[in-house]
């Protein structure tokens, strides 16, 4: 999903990845389906846009809290965004990143496993998280 405002100087870009998404590479990686909004989208009066800011928002400030960018957060607020993060985690369909085939993907899957952010391992146990 990408939320874009109109940007006259970006269009040739946007044309361009759009254009690239959808029509080269193996079939399996294009975009099957583009939702264009023609009116810049406002995430106070979209609540689904608001749905996906918080989720992005609570996901960033536990992965945060993992990688030791917030170590003086009191004990409350570590468990809060753990919670919030394992409501999160459970709805994930697909854990693994999916390799993108081809030769010139190679360095850039490997960049990608890399460069992501997880949450360091037995974190539910760290956080007295229960599964359900």
């Amino acid at each position: 999903m990408i939320i874009l405002d109109a940007k006259p100087q970006f269009l040739a870009e946007v044309e361009s990845i759009t254009h690239t998404r959808r029509f080269e590479g193996p079939k399996v990686h294009r975009v099957k389906r583009i939702v264009e909004f023609s009116y810049p989208v406002d995430s106070t009066k979209n609540p689904m846009v608001q749905l996906s800011d918080l989720v992005a928002y609570c996901s960033k400030k536990f992965l945060e809290l993992e990688n030791g960018y917030r170590p003086r957060w009191p004990e409350e607020a570590k468990r809060f965004y753990a919670e919030c993060y394992s409501l999160i985690d459970a709805r994930i369909a697909r854990k693994e990143l999916v390799d993108r085939g081809g030769r010139d993907n190679v360095a850039l899957n490997g960049l990608l496993r890399t460069a992501r952010s997880t949450p360091v391992g037995r974190w539910k146990r760290r956080y007295e998280i229960v599964s359900s």
